[in-house]
């Protein structure tokens, strides 16, 4: 939930939604199998009110993409990934994904812009 100031504040149950930034890079030549990979992967996030909210590659890093993820709560996040069938995925992304960074924290939309 976003409140009217753009912070993201607790969801309808009262817990406290989380969002990751996550920096994702792959094997070089294997963007393909990477996309494939993550396509599988928002499938189960989904499943756990989780998404991909952003998708964002830098021009000078062709071989890396950063991700704004979003789950309700913290326990969502931690089913997610506990999930078997992400186990299941565990072979196809080890086999593209050679680096992940993961930061948890809160979304703020905006936050330094002035009201009139």
């Amino acid at each position: 939930m976003v409140t009217e100031k753009g912070q993201v504040g607790q969801s309808e149950s009262g817990t406290r939604e989380i969002a990751l930034l996550v920096r994702l890079a792959w094997v070089a030549g294997k963007r393909g199998e990477f996309e494939a990979y993550e396509r599988a992967a928002a499938a189960i996030l989904a499943d756990y009110g989780g998404s991909i909210t952003l998708a964002f590659r830098p021009e000078a890093e062709p071989d890396v993409e950063w991700h704004m993820v979003t789950f309700p709560d913290a326990a969502a996040f931690a089913a997610y990934r506990q999930d078997e069938r992400v186990a299941g995925l565990k072979g196809q992304r080890d086999a593209v994904i050679i680096a992940t960074n993961i930061t948890v924290g809160q979304i703020t939309l905006q936050p330094y812009t002035t009201e009139k």
